[in-house]
């Protein structure tokens, strides 16, 4: 089996190199281009349902990524493979040289990446162009040179962005407590959750779950007797706890912090 899927894949490379090296001969037209490299990026990663970007991010808190495209004294880039974990913000920062031996100007090389930057990064002899994004899907991204007038040798200018995915985690339940009746809306924060996930508090099922993204699972307390409890999460297979994650308190003691006092 491990034979038969490395010999597709050497497949799928040789075709998409052959398709390449075609498209540096054509004139296409730019959308339809693009749409052909996406098709091929597609047939070149390997991944499971992507987790869409967060609305905000936090570009100073990303590690760089520097990439040289070059013509000379080869094809390539370089790097043109690298890896980062999920939950990173990344800046890839792509340069080409002033010398470089590009036939194209403007751009004289190009970047485009499945899922993660699908609009081509456009850069210019002795320029630096970059993007940031959350590596929010584990898998292996396949990038290319989206510029085909660069001169012979553009196909093989692939490369390969790996997202090693993170292990499961439970780092904080908000709010940390509410009633025996259930009810309680909680939001759980942790890394690495799938839709699909499952949750339970205090043995008994939530409900509404909904896994809002990879960090956030969003969930209905079930009713349950006074106490601290856990809350389990279960997603891809794996179990995480956090224990004494949420407090049930009968609202008739006055809360969960009541105490007896005597005068």
């Amino acid at each position: 089996m491990k034979g038969r899927q490395l010999t597709m894949r050497k497949t799928v490379a040789i075709v998409i190199v052959l398709t390449l090296a075609a498209f540096s001969a054509m004139a296409m037209d730019e959308a339809e281009h693009l749409e052909h490299l996406r098709m091929m990026l597609a047939a070149m990663s390997t991944h499971g349902p992507v987790i869409p970007q967060p609305e905000t991010i936090d570009a100073q808190t990303a590690q760089t990524i520097a990439i040289s495209a070059h013509a000379t004294p080869n094809f390539g880039f370089t790097p043109n493979s690298f890896s980062v974990n999920q939950g990173d913000v990344v800046t890839i920062s792509l340069s080409v040289a002033a010398n470089d031996g590009s036939l194209a100007s403007n751009p004289a090389h190009s970047l485009i990446m499945q899922t993660y930057v699908e609009q081509p990064l456009n850069c210019k002899k002795g320029q630096t162009v970059t993007v940031t994004f959350v590596a929010t899907t584990p898998g292996t991204f396949a990038f290319v040179c989206n510029q085909p007038s660069c001169g012979n040798g553009h196909s093989s200018m692939i490369g390969t962005m790996i997202v090693n995915a993170a292990s499961l985690a439970v780092t904080d339940v908000s709010p940390t407590a509410g009633t025996i009746a259930g009810g309680t809306q909680i939001t759980i924060t942790g890394l690495s959750f799938q839709n699909g996930a499952t949750v339970t508090v205090g043995g008994s099922v939530a409900t509404n779950v909904n896994v809002v993204s990879a960090t956030t699972i969003a969930a209905t307390t079930p009713a349950h007797v006074a106490g601290s409890v856990d809350v389990i999460v279960t997603s891809g297979g794996t179990t995480v706890t956090k224990n004494s994650g949420f407090l049930y308190f009968d609202p008739k003691n006055n809360g969960p912090r009541h105490r007896s006092v005597r005068h």
